[in-house]
């Protein structure tokens, strides 16, 4: 399993209190002992479209006056997603494009990898103490080098936090960013059991 270390970063503040509430989320992943079986002996590409990348999710509407606004999802998820994948793959190298390439790539591939985030369900408790949840929904797809889409599925991460009572202006974002998190590390964890499961890409390693 990933384990992830969390820093968290909040520019405004509650109004009313402090203002608006903008909430930071940086992942930093650090991977534990788990074992995995031996590396699939295949080179994939991993593919992260500008719109992943930019992907954000801003809410205002779930507590008066408060805007959660995360900013860097997708990039986040995708560092995740590199670092997960490659405990399971021979290697892994970024690309800029889906396949088919106008150009041989530098690295032979096999496949290319990319995720796409449908949306991400964010709930707020009525009292703070209470369980903050957040469920991030993401599609995987895996190409073949001739751009034919080989493999596909969804894949859902759920986290669901206990809240705390904040005294500091800096812990203000702990709360929501907690289960956001979870949430990336839950999918990064389902995203590898599917792959080691799956037959289509063991069919790839042959």
């Amino acid at each position: 399993m990933l384990i992830f270390s969390v820093a968290f970063t909040s520019l405004f503040f509650h109004p009313g209190c402090l203002g608006s509430l903008n909430v930071r989320v940086t992942v930093t992943p650090s991977l534990t002992e788990k074992t995995y079986p031996d590396k699939m002996p295949l080179t994939v590409g991993l593919y992260l479209s500008e719109e992943f990348k930019n992907y954000r999710y801003t809410d205002s509407t779930k507590t008066l006056g408060t805007t959660y606004d995360f900013w860097n999802l997708g990039r986040e998820s995708g560092g995740m997603f590199e670092v997960g994948l490659s405990r399971i793959f021979e290697k892994v190298v970024i690309v800029d494009r889906r396949p088919p390439f106008p150009q041989p790539p530098s690295v032979p591939l096999r496949a290319v990898v990319e995720p796409r985030i449908e949306g991400l369900d964010f709930k707020v408790p009525a009292v703070v103490v209470q369980n903050w949840s957040a469920r991030i929904r993401y599609r995987i797809l895996v190409y073949d080098l001739g751009g034919k889409v080989v493999w596909e599925k969804a894949i859902t991460g759920s986290g669901e936090v206990p809240g705390s009572y904040t005294r500091t202006v800096e812990e203000l974002g702990t709360n929501p960013a907690k289960p956001a998190t979870a949430a990336i590390v839950g999918a990064t964890d389902r995203m590898l059991e599917a792959f080691l499961a799956s037959e289509e890409i063991k069919a790839l390693a042959r």
